[in-house]
C-alpha cells in the first residue's frame, strides 16, 4: 500500500507494489521549495573546524543507523557462477597525452578504447582523503568537484580555479561535503547540489541550484525537510535527470534514528526560470533497516533506481514522468556477501574499503542502456546496476557486482561481475553515452591478506565491442603507490563513496570521468585527482572536432 500525503491528509492507495517482510509502507508526498537569497557568503571557519564538523557529522550519521542486518531473512538467491575475470591494462599516461588500448598498437581499430585527455587538478592536493569527485563539461568548460572544493576550468583542464562555494541557511550555514553535478544538454544548464550543516553537526540540509554560465549560480534552493524544527537531518544527496524532470535522492534521519530514503522530483522547465517558489513531488521509503537511493543515469521518459531488499533480491523502482507515484518489483539475483573485505596493499599496506562501501544499505549505481547485441531485443532498452561486494566462494577478492534487466518487463538477462583474483574492485560509476553504450569509472587495488597492488582507478566501456554485458578490460588512468592512511581511522579510513563519469558534451558519444589515487604516501598531500576524457576510436573524430569548443554565454 502507498500512503499519499497531500496537504497533510493521508490517503490510502492500493497499488501493485509488493513490500517485503519487515518493510513498512511507502509514502507519496508533495511540497514547495523557496528560492534562496543570492550571494550568501559561507562563514569563515578554519580547516581544523571544518574537519571537526565533518567528523561530528559522520558520527551523527553512524549513530542514526542503528544495528544493520547485513543478511536479513529472505528467499535464497540464484546460484553463483564462474564468470571471466576482468583484465586490467596499465600504461603510463602523461598529462594531455592520448593513449589507445588496442590489440594492434600500430593500427587504430574502431573498437580501441582511447584516452583523449588525462589532466590533474592540483587544487585537490592537501584537502581531504575522501575526494568523492564529481565532473561535468561543456567543451572547454570543465567542473571538478570534491568534498572540499568547487573547481572550474575554462581551458579544458589546463588550469583549474577554485570557485567560491556559497553559504547555506542560518541553521546550516557551512558547506560540508557530498557535492554532485549534472548537465542537461537540451536546456544547456548544470544543476549542482551539496550538503550543508552547522559546526556542531546538529542539523543538515541540501542546497542545490542552476548554473547557466560557469562561475555563478543563476538561482539556488534549500531542501530542508525538518524546517525550523531542525528535526530531520539529510545525507547523501544524489542528482539525476530524465527528459523533463530533475531528481534528488537523499537519506534522512530523525531523533537519532534513520528515518527514510527519499526521492524528490522537480519540473526542469520551471526550474530553468528560477521562480521564487515551485512545487515538488516525493516518494519516501521507510523500511526498518536503512537503505539508500541514487537515480539511474541516462533516464528518458521514466526514472528507475534500485535498492537491496535482502542479500539475494533487488527492489527496482519505476517512476514514469506521467505518473504521480512509482511502482516497484522485487527481482532475484545471485547472493551478495555483505562484509568488511580485506583489501590491503600499496607501500603502506593499508585497507581502502574498511569503514564504508560494503554495506547492504549502500546506494546502487545504475544506468539505462540500449539492449545490445547480447539482448533478446537488441533495440530495446535495459537497466544495468553495479554495487560493491565482499569475496565469496566464486570470487577470491572484493569485487563489483552487476545485474542486467531487460525493459520493459525487467527480466534478468545477465550478472556480469567486475572481478579479478589478484586485487579488489570497488565504487563503480556508470553513465550511457548518446548511443546507449556504457562508460564506467572504477577503483581497484589491495587484496585478501594484504600485500596487494596500490590503489588505482580506471575507465572501461561496455558496448558491441565487448562480450555480453561485461566490462572485459579496465584501463588505468590514475595510478598511485599507497592506500589511504587516515589519522582518524574510526571515521575516514576509506576511499570515499563514489567516483564520477558523465557523457562528454557536446560530443556525447565520448565520456568524461573523475577519479583519484595516492602517490608518495597515504595522506591528503598525496592525492592525485584526475580528469579524464575517453571513448572509442570509432567516435574519435567527434571528440577531435568538439573537445576544444568554448561555450557561448547564455542570457
Amino acid at each position: 500500500m502507498i500512503r499519499a500525503i497531500v496537504l497533510g491528509i493521508s490517503i490510502a492507495i492500493i497499488t501493485s507494489i509488493a513490500l517485503a517482510q519487515n518493510q513498512s509502507d511507502v509514502e507519496v508526498s508533495s511540497g514547495v521549495l523557496s528560492r534562496a537569497p543570492d550571494d550568501v557568503p559561507e562563514p569563515a571557519i578554519t580547516p581544523e573546524q571544518r574537519e571537526l564538523m565533518r567528523e561530528r557529522y559522520e558520527e551523527m550519521v553512524e549513530s542514526s543507523e542503528g544495528t544493520i542486518d547485513e543478511n536479513p531473512p529472505g528467499p535464497p538467491g540464484l546460484p553463483l557462477v564462474d564468470d571471466p575475470e576482468t583484465v586490467v591494462i596499465e600504461r603510463p599516461v602523461a598529462s594531455n597525452d592520448q593513449q589507445r588500448l588496442s590489440a594492434t598498437a600500430s593500427t587504430p581499430s574502431p573498437g580501441d578504447l582511447v584516452i583523449g585527455k588525462t589532466v590533474s587538478d592540483p587544487n585537490v592536493v592537501n584537502q581531504t582523503l575522501i575526494v568523492e569527485p564529481g565532473v561535468s563539461n561543456m567543451g572547454q568548460s570543465v567542473f571538478y568537484l570534491s568534498n572540499n572544493l568547487f573547481d572550474y576550468s575554462s581551458d579544458g583542464g589546463v588550469t583549474f580555479t577554485s570557485l567560491k562555494i556559497p553559504g547555506g541557511p542560518s541553521d546550516a550555514p557551512n558547506f560540508c561535503c557530498d557535492q554532485t553535478i549534472v548537465f542537461d544538454p537540451g536546456r544547456s544548464i548544470w544543476i549542482w547540489a551539496a550538503l550543508y550543516t552547522n559546526t556542531g553537526a546538529t542539523n543538515a540540509v541540501v542546497k542545490f541550484g542552476v548554473i547557466k554560465n560557469p562561475g555563478k549560480l543563476a538561482c539556488s534552493y534549500i531542501y530542508d525537510p525538518g524546517g525550523t524544527a531542525n528535526n530531520i537531518k539529510v545525507d547523501y544527496p544524489q542528482l539525476g535527470l530524465s527528459d523533463n524532470k530533475l531528481y534528488l535522492a537523499t537519506s534522512e534521519s530523525q531523533a537519532g534514528s534513520w528515518l527514510r530514503a527519499r526521492m524528490l522530483r522537480i519540473d526542469l522547465d520551471k526550474l530553468l526560470e528560477c521562480p521564487k517558489t515551485y512545487g515538488y513531488q516525493a516518494v519516501n521509503f521507510l523500511p526498518k533497516s536503512k537503505r539508500m537511493w541514487a537515480p539511474i543515469r541516462g533516464a528518458k521518459g521514466t526514472m528507475y533506481w534500485a535498492n537491496h531488499n535482502d542479500a539475494s533480491h533487488l527492489r527496482i523502482w519505476t517512476w514514469p514522468e506521467s505518473a504521480k507515484s512509482p511502482t516497484s518489483v522485487v527481482k532475484q539475483v545471485q547472493t551478495t556477501t555483505f562484509a568488511d573485505p580485506d583489501c590491503r596493499g600499496g607501500a603502506n599496506n593499508q585497507d581502502w574499503i574498511q569503514k564504508r562501501g560494503w554495506q547492504i544499505y549502500d546506494a546502487i549505481r545504475g544506468a539505462l542502456a540500449r539492449g545490445g547485441v547480447a539482448s533478446p531485443c537488441p533495440d530495446c532498452g535495459r537497466l544495468q546496476f553495479y554495487w560493491n561486494a565482499a569475496k565469496d566462494s566464486n570470487h577470491k577478492q572484493a569485487h563489483v557486482r552487476s545485474a542486467v534487466f531487460g525493459l520493459p518487463d525487467l527480466d534478468l538477462l545477465a550478472q556480469p561481475h567486475v572481478h579479478n583474483g589478484e586485487y579488489c574492485f570497488g565504487y563503480a560509476d556508470v553513465h550511457p553515452n548518446a548511443r546507449g553504450d556504457l562508460g564506467v569509472t572504477i577503483a581497484l587495488g589491495g587484496r585478501e591478506n594484504g600485500g596487494g597492488r596500490a590503489l588505482a582507478a580506471g575507465v572501461a566501456i561496455e558496448d558491441e565491442y565487448t562480450t555480453g554485458y561485461k566490462l572485459e578490460t579496465v584501463q588505468i588512468t590514475t595510478s598511485g603507490t599507497d592506500m589511504p592512511s587516515s589519522k582518524n581511522k574510526n571515521w575516514d579510513q576509506r576511499y570515499g563513496d563514489y567516483l564520477s563519469v558523465k557523457p562528454h558534451d557536446p560530443c556525447s558519444l565520448w565520456w568524461v570521468a573523475g577519479n583519484y589515487a595516492l602517490s608518495g604516501g597515504g595522506g591528503p598531500s598525496n592525492v592525485v585527482a584526475n580528469y579524464v576524457e575517453f571513448g572509442r576510436q570509432r567516435d574519435k573524430n567527434c571528440w577531435d572536432r568538439w573537445n576544444q569548443v568554448v561555450p557561448t554565454v547564455l542570457p
